[in-house]
């Protein structure tokens, strides 16, 4: 139930949803990193909820500034632990 939730919201998902997100979390992010997390947020966002989350941000360490990558890790955790009850 919970997964089909989550895969319609991510459908209407828009690129400025990332931007507007990152912005109010207190993230500058480049017109690239944006893409990238929109990317990885459509393909992979199965596995960045209810998985290891870390492959994937390894995957992108180096075409993200480091203060980027260490903010969405760290928001990631915060969701995870916050919403775990329903995950």
């Amino acid at each position: 139930m919970i997964k089909k939730f989550i895969q319609k919201r991510i459908e209407k998902l828009t690129i400025q949803d990332i931007y507007d997100f990152a912005t109010k979390n207190g993230i500058s992010l480049k017109e690239n990193e944006a893409k990238i997390i929109y990317s990885h947020i459509q393909q992979d966002w199965e596995e960045l909820i209810f998985q290891d989350h870390k492959r994937i941000l390894k995957l992108e360490q180096d075409s993200l500034e480091h203060a980027t990558y260490e903010k969405i890790e760290e928001l990631i955790v915060l969701f995870k632990n916050k919403y775990k009850n329903y995950l």
